[in-house]
């Protein structure tokens, strides 16, 4: 926008694996195994989620600097006497919205942008593995961060 600022964006696979849950006899594997019909074999599902993330950062103002000799010199690099050898004050104030917001980034992000909910998990009473899926499906956030 103004050359100095950065916009960046990206987008994050998660991916979990399928794994067997705990009234499973391993394919024959655990005899001491309970389970609800003979052969019985359950395995929980794969989870893949996408999060997209962007942000916007404001970088430090560019100074404007006048293509005029240095004060108290002429075009010519002379040193100059008297009233002509005062320096012009600067163009525009530096308080302005620009200077409040450098170094300071904003980021909006989407978790689960499909809103893909977990596998079933009949092991557990929540109905879903709680350590490695979470049931919120899709959600937002804002975050604001500002260096001094």
């Amino acid at each position: 926008m103004f050359g100095i600022d950065t916009l960046r964006t990206g987008v994050t696979v998660n991916f979990v694996d399928s794994e067997h849950d705990a009234n499973d006899n391993f394919k024959g594997t655990d005899p001491l195994a309970t389970l609800d019909a003979p052969g019985y074999v359950h395995r929980i599902g794969d989870w893949t989620t996408f999060d997209w993330q962007i942000s916007y950062k404001f970088g430090a103002a560019a100074e404007i600097v006048p293509e005029t000799p240095k004060p108290g010199h002429d075009k010519e690099g002379k040193r100059l006497v008297g009233e002509r050898a005062i320096a012009p004050e600067s163009d525009g104030s530096k308080w302005g919205w620009r200077y409040w917001l450098t170094d300071t980034t904003f980021t909006f992000g989407i978790n689960n942008v499909f809103n893909t909910r977990p596998p079933l998990s009949v092991d557990v009473y929540q109905g879903y593995d709680f350590s490695n899926t979470n049931p919120y499906g899709r959600f937002y956030y804002l975050q604001f961060e500002k260096k001094f």
